[in-house]
Formats: structure tokens, C-alpha cells, sequence
């Protein structure tokens, strides 16, 4: 962070607990392309041309963000606001809004022209009353399997409480499917985008040009039931998500709140250019179980942008940001608990791919999961596949781990890592509580111009004959304690004290991205004035 730039934002109310006290079984499933499919039931009698339209638009004004990009080179636009009830409308020649809660044309979500939506179409979802989270939950889940276009998404948009700033929530427990939709894989999702028997695509093809947003999601969760399209029971699977993308391109979730699923949002590789933006997601998991996580993704060009990722559920061992993707990006966000922070791993376009990691806060809590915080490579075994080069540059670390931990594990002596301009602090660097750089010895780490505190070493245990290129390393010793009000119980304010302007320029023409923002507290973000300071942050550049 830039010295200065920070906010302390709202801290959101504690959430009652809901996900289910029994231990779920372990699921033997380790990558989102082993999905179970269902044969698809046969498609429904209702005629969909028979749904009502509400709002029509005949007035050319600014369309929303179209596309999104998932390419490094391309600079972060500014996070979106939370929707209002005026904002919550189409802007595109022809397109329709149609209103959903108490008061508006449609009463459900079901009864919305879910079957029909065309280029541009808008549902506008609103809360509903109740004193509890229970009460003000639309009990419903469905599917988007239809397309927009670049300049007229369709947007499946939450409309906040005018007055607490709530987003209406979206429950799992005891939801029903509408009868007009026919689609497989049911017990794996509360929100699906992509492959179903009915709807489909105006035109052929695959799902495109969607926009999810500003919508609290919870509760697809095994122990958790719903009753499906036919109006069956059935119960949630143990790797069921809040959202899931089985297909489709240029699929944007922005704003939203993701609690209490197994999966929080789960990706599979029918997946193209995929945008999660400002969400905040935290809670989700299986009591006991390891394959489970905040996100599980495997998507071609996915990029991650100024989320907030709290820690799983209690005793759930599942990483917090796990991801199989080509064309990784992971930029400005805040990232806290799971068994690693990050766990970039193997799946089929990852082979000789590059990823990107920047401008990010990390935090390993004491005591939580794996020690370190950082996977790069893979897991399958197939080493043909491990990606093999991560930049990694200007995050902040704080691990607050009483005894052993790592900054990175590499998977393979093919992988590399290049360590730029980052902030290292391990609260715990004396004899037996080692921080190490890393695990192993295994793979090539590059360090160049970080600071970090002092008696760390390069790995305990040397199994392999990796190595570590390290320049420019700034020990805590020679600048002092660096972070405003420092704390280790509230790592929300590490905010630079001081100056650090040890930043190496990063080199023209190489992979690494253009640095432009700061991640704010929460699902926020600000422009960054200079690339001078390490770290996520720029000395003098807020409070």
C-alpha cells in the first residue's frame, strides 16, 4: 500500500452461522473438470413466448461495461458502486427491465422471463422485508442460458436496501427451481450460468455477455435441500456452489456476497474470459474436508480484482483463491485465511502459461491450514501441465502463523517465480519458528528488491536442488516498524508509515503488468500515484 491511501471502510455485521453442524463426507473430486452430469430431463410444455415484458427502452444512453478482459495488459477500470433502484435499469435501444420483489411487476424471481432475455435485458431483484436473513430471502435458484452482446449484457442485478445498504439475498435452503427451466447438474449450484436443455442461446452457441451482481448468496450446501425443475427433492452436493459458470464466455460476477456454500463460486473449463470483481466471499467449505473452497476456478483468461476473501467455515480445510486457469490474473485484493491464500495449480491450458499476481494483501492467520501461503505449479501429477512462470509483485504479506511458515512452494524444478517489490512480515522468525522462502528447495525463486523482517531463511529442509536468486532484499532492521497503527489482531491497517522507495522499475517488454490502483477496504479500490514504495501500498496516499 501507498503511505496514506488506505480506508478503513464498514465492517460488515456478523453473519448468523447456517451451514449445517454434521460433517459432510469427503469428496474425492479434485478439479472442476470432473463434473457429474445428469441425462437432462425432457424439456418443459410452457410456452415461453407467453411471459410478460415490463419495461421496454427506446432511448440510446451509455451501455454497461460490455466485455470483460482478462489480459495483464489491459489497466483496471474503477470499482462499481453498489446498485441503486435508479441505476437498476437497461440502457440500451429496445432492451427491458424487469422488476422483481414486493411492489414491482413480478413477485419471484421464477415469474421473471428468465426463458426469454434478450441483448440488454435487465432483472432487477429487491429485498424483501423481514427481521431475519431467513425472512428476507428470496428462496429460489435457476439458470442464465441465454447471450448478450458486448455493448448489451444481460445483468442479473441485486438492488441494495435503500436504507441499510443490504443486499437482497438469495437462499439455497428450501429454494425451488422454476418449472419453465430444464437443466442438469442441479444439486451442484444455487446460480448456473451456461448449459442447460431449455433455455438456450437466441442463435446457438454457448451462454455470453452476463453480468451477475450485487446479490447475497448463501446456502447450496450439502444438508441443505431444494426441490428441483420436475418439483422433486433433492439434496445440494458436497462440492455445490453459490455460482457456477459450466459454460459460457465473457461472464462477469461483480459485488456480490458469498457465504455458506460448499464451493463459493466453482468454474469449469467450458469457460472463456471471466471477470470476478469487488465481491466479498467468505465462509464457504466442508467441516473436515480439503477439496472444498471460496473458489474453485478453471477457466481460459480469468482475472480476480479487488475482492475481499475472509476465511472458510469453521474447520473447513479448503483453500481460499484455488484455481486452475490459463491466463491467470489476480489484482488488488485482500485476501485472509484457508488452508493457503493461493493455490495456482494444474489443469489443461496451464501448460507454459504465464500468471500474474499484484497489488494484493495476503494474511496467514495463526494456526490455519497449511503453513505456507503461496502454491504455484500443480497437483494432477501430470507435470506436462504445471504452469511454469509466475510474477508475483508489489503485494503485502503478514503472516501472523506462531511457529513455521512459507511464503511460496513451488510444485516442479521447472517452475519459476519472480518476487518483485513485495512486503514480507512474518511475525514469528526465531530458531524453531522459521520463516522460509522456499518449501523445499524446489523450482527457481527470483527476490528482487523486498523487504521483509529480518531471520528469515531460504528453505528448512533442501529435498530438491532448486534455487534462489535474491537482490536488493530491505531488512526490517534498516527502516524500522513501516505500517500505521500496526496490529496484529487487525491486519485491515497496513498502510505504509514510512517511505520504502526501494521499488525496482519494472523492466519494458518483459510479462510484467502495468500497476494502476490500490485495494481499498472493502471491494473497493483507488488510483496509485507512484510505483516508488513496496508493497500494495503507496506511502502518503491516504489514511
Amino acid at each position: 500500500y501507498t503511505y496514506g491511501n488506505g480506508s478503513t471502510g464498514q465492517t460488515p455485521s456478523t453473519r448468523p452461522t447456517t451451514i449445517p453442524s454434521s460433517t459432510p463426507s469427503v469428496s474425492t473430486s479434485t478439479s472442476p473438470s470432473s463434473i457429474p452430469s445428469s441425462s437432462p430431463s425432457a424439456l418443459p410444455s410452457l410456452d415461453p413466448s407467453s411471459e410478460p415484458s415490463e419495461t421496454t427502452s427506446t432511448v440510446p444512453t451509455s451501455s454497461p461495461s460490455g466485455q470483460p478482459s482478462g489480459s495483464p495488459s489491459e489497466g483496471p477500470s474503477r470499482s462499481p458502486s453498489p446498485t441503486s433502484a435508479s441505476a437498476c435499469r437497461c440502457d440500451t435501444v429496445g432492451c427491458n427491465t424487469f422488476s422483481v420483489g414486493p411492489g414491482q411487476s413480478y413477485t419471484t424471481i421464477a415469474s421473471a422471463p428468465l426463458t426469454t432475455l434478450s441483448p440488454g435485458d435487465w432483472i432487477c431483484i429487491y429485498p424483501k422485508p423481514g427481521a431475519t436473513p431467513e425472512e428476507r430471502a428470496y428462496k429460489e435458484k435457476f439458470v442464465i442460458n441465454r447471450s448478450g452482446t458486448a455493448s448489451a449484457p444481460i445483468v442479473i442485478s441485486g438492488v441494495p436496501d435503500g436504507s441499510t445498504g443490504e443486499l437482497p439475498i438469495i437462499d439455497g435452503n428450501g429454494a425451488t427451481t422454476p418449472r419453465s427451466l430444464n437443466y442438469w447438474g442441479e444439486t451442484r449450484n444455487l446460480i448456473k450460468i451456461g448449459a442447460a436443455s431449455f433455455p438456450t442461446p437466441e442463435g446457438g452457441g454457448v451462454a455470453s455477455h452476463i453480468r451477475v451482481q450485487s446479490l447475497h448468496l448463501r446456502n447450496a450446501h450439502s444438508g441443505f435441500s431444494f426441490n428441483d425443475d420436475n418439483g422433486n427433492p433433492q439434496s445440494y452436493v458436497n462440492n455445490a456452489a453459490c455460482l457456477q459458470i459450466e459454460q459460457g464466455k465473457h461472464i462477469e460476477f461483480v459485488g456480490n456476497e458469498i457465504e455458506g456454500c460448499g464451493n463459493g463460486i466453482f468454474i469449469t473449463p467450458g469457460a472463456e474470459d471471466v471477470l470476478i470483481e469487488s465481491n466479498y466471499i467468505d465462509g464457504n467449505g466442508n467441516s473436515g474436508s480439503i477439496y472444498e473452497h471460496n473458489t474453485y476456478t478453471e477457466a481460459m483468461d480469468i482475472t480476480y480484482r479487488y475482492n475481499r476473501f475472509g476465511p472458510l467455515c469453521d474447520s473447513c480445510g479448503g483453500n481460499n483463491l484455488k484455481d486452475r486457469s490459463g491466463g491467470l490474473v489476480v489484482a488488488y485484493n485482500f485476501i485472509e485465511g484457508g488452508n493457503r491464500q493461493l493455490d495456482l495449480v494444474d489443469g489443461p491450458a496451464t501448460a507454459d502459461d504465464i500468471s500474474h499476481v499484484y497489488g494484493n494483501v495476503l494474511i496467514e492467520p495463526d494456526g490455519d491450514g497449511n503453513r505456507q501461503m503461496v502454491h504455484f505449479g500443480g497437483d494432477s501429477g501430470n507435470t506436462a501441465n504445471y504452469r511454469s512462470t509466475l510474477y508475483f509483485y508489489y503485494n503485502t504479506l503478514l503472516s501472523k502463523r506462531n511457529g513455521r511458515s512459507t511464503f511460496i512452494r513451488l510444485s516442479s524444478e521447472d517452475c519459476i517465480a519472480y518476487a518483485t517489490n513485495n512486503i514480507i512480515k512474518p511475525t514469528y522468525t526465531t530458531s524453531g519458528q522459521h520463516f522460509e522462502l522456499l518449501a523445499e528447495k524446489r523450482g527457481t525463486l527470483y527476490m528482487t528488491n523486498n523487504w521483509i523482517t529480518d531471520g528469515y531463511i531460504d528453505w528448512v529442509s533442501s529435498t530438491f536442488a532448486g534455487s534462489i536468486i535474491e537482490v536488493g532484499t530491505v531488512l526490517e532492521s534498516s527502516t524500522g516498524e513501516i505500517f500505521v497503527t500496526y496490529d496484529d489482531t487487525d491486519p485491515e491497517y497496513l498502510h505504509l508509515g514510512a517511505s520504502l522507495p526501494f521499488a525496482a522499475p519494472l523492466e519494458a517488454g518483459t510479462f510484467f503488468s502495468p500497476i494502476a490502483d490500490e485495494y481499498v477496504m472493502h471491494t473497493s479500490s483507488k488510483a496509485r500515484p507512484s510505483l516508488s514504495d513496496l508493497g500494495a501500498y503507496t506511502y502518503g496516499n491516504g489514511s
